[in-house]
């Protein structure tokens, strides 16, 4: 009888065991299907913030270009601002010199005009 209560209390323990078994294997498999639909979210996340991260590159280049055709633009607008300074600066000395010193007459570029156009650059 003994050995009776034994196996009996074995098969109790194996079918307990069993039981516990079955509803972890239920449970991973749970888990499983949790993990790659959570994998699957990820993974396009990941190729959103990929694209967005492309989007971003191209907007940052169109932007550098944008920002260094307005320092261009500054620039030669300085540039023409410091020509003009130059060329007030000249009128006037010339126009000094004109009433100081009998005899001048203005500069030779206001003066006289080349004969050809393409003669203005050498004149300048």
């Amino acid at each position: 009888e003994s050995d009776h209560r034994e196996a009996a209390a074995r098969r109790n323990h194996l079918q307990r065991r069993l039981t516990e078994l079955s509803e972890a294997e239920e449970a991973a498999s749970v888990a499983s299907v949790e993990i790659a639909a959570r994998a699957k979210e990820v993974t396009a996340q990941l190729e959103r913030l990929q694209g967005n991260t492309v989007t971003c590159k191209q907007e940052k280049e169109q932007l550098q270009y944008e920002r260094q055709q307005l320092l261009d633009s500054i620039q030669d607008a300085a540039a023409t601002e410091r020509q003009l300074d130059r060329e007030r600066e000249m009128a006037r000395v010339c126009s000094q010199l004109s009433n100081a010193v009998p005899g001048v007459h203005g500069r030779v570029l206001d003066l006289g005009q080349p004969s050809q156009k393409r003669l203005n650059v050498a004149v300048n």
